[in-house]
């Protein structure tokens, strides 16, 4: 049997953590034995016990685990203490557990890697997550990676593309998408009245709930329209939460617009919902509730940026919008609202998108075999 270490550097539950539990519970458990090392309990801790995986607490400083990756090229001689810190005391559970593949899920822990990879000589595998924007950030990690690590798993073409060097991609990197467990539920009908409509996802400024907003205020006369904002901050951004809040109360609508707060099973949030809407304002790397609400027929309305549109096809599996415009995202609303043809013609089509292009079972099988030709 085969030791699989994985290693993020969070406990919470966002997109990227969901995705590497999916993968936690379907890896074969008859040929790979996981363990998860993360910094701190929390959700994915509590679940990953919950599933049977092994979880090992890896300290680490809280002041590393806030800085945001923009801030990596101004590291202090503090900042590179505690980060060769933490990388030590990965390379002692490394030598402790003495697994087959270092398996890591997030930027952070993919550069903290390198070192205990490098010392144990244990083959690394990046799962890359991330759009890199900062021209020096995108050179330093991606290059990092090209030379350190054995394969890089890229969640879309649009993370893929990051690791051209002279003009072409090199081998080791490979395009895996992310994937789903097919529900029950498929085809669906948009209700007549108190039409839900949601986004769901972390508050951030990047997933662009602000333009969710005005797009409600934009359709304010419709009052059969519910509006729901399914998440919470999750990576130290409460300003732009309070501004969200002051921009409901400022348009007066708080009967109108309601935060859910974080919730934990995504799947039946999504079965109460008409519409999804997904606003991102910078380059969506993947978009794990894109599929989620494909595969349950829910229509999605979403910024043609990123990876998207490797995801949703304009017309056939919902409604592509242009980043940052909330006139067009009240469009797209009430055309699926209006044109009942269109909204049962994407909710046909979601979930048989999803069956041939985005199963978890298809992922993980990919991933297991890429693990068999580096061992």
């Amino acid at each position: 049997m085969r030791k699989i270490l994985f290693f993020d550097h969070t406990s919470i539950l966002s997109g990227g953590e969901r995705s590497l539990l999916d993968i936690l519970i379907h890896l074969d458990q008859h040929r790979f034995k996981s363990i998860l090392v993360i910094p701190q309990k929390g959700p994915l801790y509590a679940k990953a016990r919950k599933v049977g995986a092994e979880v090992i607490i890896l300290p680490i400083c809280e002041r590393l685990l806030k800085k945001r990756r923009e801030e990596v090229s101004f590291f202090s001689i503090f900042d590179m203490i505690e980060f060769l810190k933490a990388s030590f005391r990965l390379k002692c559970i490394v030598k402790t557990e003495h697994p087959h593949v270092i398996h890591t899920n997030s930027q952070k822990a993919h550069l903290l890697s390198i070192i205990p990879s490098l010392i144990t000589n244990t083959p690394l595998v990046w799962q890359f997550r991330d759009i890199l924007e900062q021209r020096f950030l995108k050179k330093v990690v991606c290059g990092a990676g090209i030379i350190f690590t054995r394969r890089i798993i890229a969640i879309s073409d649009a993370v893929k593309n990051q690791f051209k060097m002279f003009n072409s991609v090199p081998d080791k990197v490979v395009r895996i998408y992310n994937g789903v467990e097919l529900p029950r539920s498929g085809f669906n009908r948009c209700r007549k009245r108190n039409i839900h409509i949601g986004q769901i996802g972390q508050i951030a400024r990047w997933k662009g709930q602000k333009y969710f907003i005005e797009a409600a205020r934009l359709l304010k006369k419709n009052e059969d329209l519910l509006f729901y904002i399914i998440g919470d901050v999750l990576f130290w951004d409460e300003e732009y939460k309070n501004e969200l809040l002051n921009s409901v109360k400022k348009y007066n609508l708080e009967k109108r617009v309601i935060f859910t707060g974080q919730m934990d099973d995504i799947g039946k949030l999504i079965e109460k919902l008409d519409i999804v809407v997904h606003p991102s304002v910078e380059p969506e790397p993947f978009g794990m509730v894109l599929i989620e609400a494909m595969s349950r027929g829910k229509p999605v309305v979403v910024s043609r940026i990123g990876a998207v549109p490797e995801i949703v096809t304009d017309g056939k599996t919902g409604l592509l919008v242009p980043p940052g415009n909330s006139v067009a995202i009240k469009e797209a609303i009430e055309n699926l609202i209006r044109d009942k043809r269109l909204y049962r013609y994407l909710s046909r089509n979601g979930p048989k998108v999803v069956a041939e292009r985005f199963q978890i079972s298809e992922t993980v099988k990919k991933i297991e075999h890429l693990y068999a030709d580096i061992l």
